[in-house]
């Protein structure tokens, strides 16, 4: 046993040591040591989700043990708009090979790509496989290529939702709904088997638009009509690589040395064929902030990110006290003069999104201008936090609104009595004194106590989103009355190009639209700096953050099915009134 104990203390020693030569390492490099080459080719993939900020200071796979670097939307974009004017930048190469990015991150990447197009320098994508969105993002390139054995997918998109009903009954679990809105659909697949005709109203209605915007952006990039667009994905046209040169989605077939030896020829590199790229997240060291990075007067861009939980909250989450906590430092700083909020939440606590939304005011009570760009989904509670700014974008992609509150926990007893075989007995000094007991059903009085608290908050949510967006909506939908707020309530989710007429979003673009909206707000032409809110984590928190490696192999042995596991653990871990869409809305 003291061998063991000896060890097991060498091997943490070890570790320590390790980590702390790789996070010195880390700390050692600048962004100025970035060494491009002349005649260089950026190189663009997407193989993995991409956050709008990343805020860890260094992640690291403790699985393959080697560091992982992960770029954020923000820098991403600046990156692009620096290679516009780089001269040792000569084009882009877009590897589009496994990628994966959520679809407001794909249309902000493809905007700034149309941009970078205006500079006159060439953009080259290749895949030996295109999914549906990598292809829409490639859409824009001057030429698409597809390995000779490879292929597109192009069949439309659907949504699929698992319902665990039947699962519940079998083993005697009840959950115990409550809850405002007919189309709060996030508690639908405890209580039912199949949607419910509201839920697949509203998902058949957002599909169809986004799959929409899809369609025209790649018709005008490739000039291929949307009717024929949807009659290739209906008749399974697009089989096999010929097929997309053949229908004019890719311009050739070409194995990637071909590739690589256009992209030399269009860039006049001449060395090793690896010397001629480099990664977007590499690239991204040398970036600098918009603005005049000599100005005091600062342009706070705050980003709140991830499920909303009360207080810090951890990895993924929007911890309402953190985020409040943010916004008072702006509210305190006088360099600070206008504020844009990236939202990219799918809601959660209806607690924490109050704590929030009362900093936003008293941040715009300071003078303090702020504009709220929405990623790829701000809803309920991350539409909750919004819906008072001054001025909001989205992308036409985006899920917003779902204004609606619920609630719910689950009764045990038949689980545990039934199936098991367990008894309970309770010693109580008053009627409800058990209340929120998970063995045994609520009494209707208790429903009534809850389903009442889930009404007053509803109402309080209308009230938020009228006051702070009354007057606001295209004609025959203005939002002139809090009946009419409740009209396009009731948790629907609509998509960003819908969320215009009805009144909950003022504009289609993205975070740069954002900034030069705030900063014509706070009237400060070009003497203002970009400053991003919160600051990146030091190195070593970030790694002490990571030891959990239980969730690495679960996630690495799950893949895409890790999602199922994780709505099972929010539900054991939810409590208080919830301001949240499904968060395992998945579109293919």
């Amino acid at each position: 046993m003291l061998a063991v104990v000896v060890g097991v203390l060498i091997v943490h020693v070890l570790y320590f040591l390790f980590f702390m030569m790789i996070g010195l390492s880390s700390i050692g490099g600048s962004t100025s040591d970035v060494s491009v080459k002349d005649n260089s080719v950026l190189k663009i993939s997407l193989t993995a989700d991409m956050p709008d900020k990343v805020t860890d200071g260094m992640s690291f796979d403790f699985m393959s043990m080697t560091p992982i670097n992960q770029l954020g939307l923000n820098d991403a974009l600046k990156s692009i708009e620096m290679a516009k004017t780089d001269d040792r930048i000569k084009g882009i190469y877009l590897d589009m090979d496994g990628a994966s990015a959520g679809t407001a991150t794909i249309e902000e990447l493809r905007n700034k790509l149309i941009e970078f197009k205006e500079s006159g320098k060439f953009i080259i994508s290749y895949a030996t496989a295109y999914s549906q969105f990598g292809y829409y993002l490639a859409s824009v390139a001057d030429e698409i290529y597809v390995n000779p054995q490879g292929g597109m997918s192009w069949q439309g998109m659907c949504s699929q939702i698992m319902f665990y009903k039947n699962l519940l009954e079998k083993l005697g679990v009840e959950m115990q709904v409550f809850r405002h809105g007919q189309f709060k659909s996030a508690v639908e697949p405890y209580i039912c088997d199949k949607m419910s005709p509201a839920n697949r109203k509203q998902y058949s209605v957002l599909l169809n638009s986004i799959w929409g915007k899809v369609c025209k952006g790649i018709s005008e990039a490739r000039g291929i009509s949307v009717e024929d667009l949807n009659m290739y994905a209906d008749s399974l046209s697009l089989r096999k690589a010929q097929d997309a040169v053949d229908l004019k989605f890719a311009d050739a077939v070409k194995y990637y040395d071909e590739v690589i030896d256009e992209l030399k020829s269009k860039s006049g590199f001449k060395g090793k064929d690896k010397d001629m790229f480099i990664s977007l997240d590499k690239y991204a060291k040398a970036s600098v902030s918009g603005g005049n990075n000599k100005s005091k007067n600062e342009v706070a861009v705050l980003f709140a990110e991830g499920e909303i939980v009360d207080g810090n909250g951890g990895n993924g989450q929007m911890g309402g006290d953190k985020i409040a906590e943010e916004l008072r430092k702006i509210r305190e700083n006088d360099d600070v003069k206008a504020v844009v909020l990236r939202v990219n939440s799918p809601g959660g606590s209806g607690l924490a999104s109050e704590v929030m939304w009362r900093e936003i005011q008293k941040v715009k009570q300071a003078g303090k201008p702020i504009v709220v760009s929405m990623g790829n989904l701000a809803a309920s509670g991350g539409y909750y936090i919004s819906c008072s700014a001054d001025y909001i974008f989205a992308q036409p992609t985006t899920l917003t609104g779902s204004i609606g509150v619920f609630g719910m926990f689950p009764n045990l007893q038949g689980l545990v009595t039934d199936k098991i075989g367990l008894t309970i007995d309770t010693v109580c000094t008053n009627a409800h004194a058990d209340f929120g007991s998970t063995m045994r059903p609520v009494t209707d009085m208790e429903y009534n106590y809850v389903q009442q608290s889930i009404e007053d908050f509803y109402d309080t949510f209308l009230t938020r989103v009228f006051d702070g967006r009354k007057g606001k909506g295209a004609e025959g939908h203005v939002l002139s009355e809090k009946a009419l707020v409740d009209s396009i309530g009731q948790g629907r989710v609509w998509a960003g190009a819908d969320a215009i007429e009805i009144g909950l979003v003022d504009e289609l673009g993205g975070l740069n639209d954002a900034v030069k909206k705030a900063v014509a707000l706070a009237n400060l032409s070009d003497n203002y700096k970009i400053v991003e809110y919160p600051a990146k984590k030091e190195w070593f928190e970030t790694l002490s953050e990571q030891f959990d490696i239980s969730t690495r192999i679960m996630k690495s042995e799950l893949g895409e099915n890790y999602i199922y596991y994780q709505n099972a653990k929010r539900v054991a871990e939810t409590s208080g009134i919830q301001a949240r869409m499904e968060h395992d809305i998945i579109i293919k």
